[in-house]
């Protein structure tokens, strides 16, 4: 029996007219990449924000090993937040920091650590991303596929259970996406962890994730493996899939 360490149960959410979940049903996997696609605008990032407790659901359950976090106190929530690492879109680094202060960043802030540990743990998970000797560095001297790598190594150093990678890809070459989807597959691997990540590069997801869920119109309409996916009938799916204009997903919607 497949273990789940995210259940999320009949997730609604409305911003003003708007209903941009509605009874949305996803269950992910322990330990493995769920690539969650979909439109650009329709919802992706609403649904990682709900999954970390930044957003509130009109209703619904999402569980995280069992603990509800939409009913969850304040301590209860915060606790399981330090479960998760964020990989943000943009990268989110500081830059007035050098790559090795934003790294550890999370653990001068919330830890007691001797900075000297904490600079140690820095060394560790650049390594981890190839980005040693890049350590004083600010983040506007180097390149955008290195701010995401940094950006990543920030993410991973509190020891997450879970990920979330908002758009990975985005903004990157594709010779830089194939190195930051085999980053992400080997810090999976290295890890042990659980990975979510939003997206709409249909390579990339296809290279990198265990299980594709694919959000439209507020809901998951098809879900299962890469080679599932690829047989899916729904002709929305088929449509995104193949990246093509014509079809049941109107341009504009």
């Amino acid at each position: 029996m497949e273990d789940f360490i995210i259940k999320i149960k009949n997730l609604s959410k409305r911003f003003g007219t708007q209903e941009v979940l509605r009874e949305l049903n996803l269950d992910i996997p322990r330990a493995k990449i769920t690539v969650i696609i979909g439109r650009s605008g329709g919802g992706k990032s609403v649904l990682l924000k709900h999954i970390i407790g930044l957003l509130k659901p009109d209703s619904g359950q999402i569980l995280v090993d069992g603990v509800d976090i939409v009913t969850a106190d304040e301590k209860t929530l915060n606790n399981t937040r330090k479960k998760f690492g964020m990989l943000f879109q943009e990268g989110a680094l500081f830059d007035s920091l050098n790559i090795a202060d934003n790294v550890g960043f999370p653990l001068f802030e919330h830890t007691k650590m001797a900075p000297n540990e904490i600079y140690e743990r820095v060394d560790y998970v650049l390594g981890l991303v190839g980005l040693r000797g890049a350590e004083k560095k600010y983040p506007s001297e180097i390149s955008g596929g290195m701010r995401k790598r940094a950006s990543l190594a920030r993410a991973i150093i509190s020891n997450p259970e879970v990920i979330m990678f908002d758009e990975p890809t985005s903004g990157l070459d594709p010779i830089m996406s194939d190195v930051i989807d085999n980053l992400i597959v080997d810090i999976q691997e290295k890890l042990k962890v659980t990975c979510i990540v939003i997206s709409h590069d249909i390579k990339s997801t296809f290279k990198i994730a265990h299980k594709v869920a694919m959000l439209y119109n507020g809901k998951i309409i098809a879900e299962g493996s890469p080679e599932d996916m690829r047989n899916n009938d729904n002709p929305y799916v088929k449509q995104f899939l193949e990246g093509k204009s014509k079809g049941p997903i109107a341009v504009g919607d």
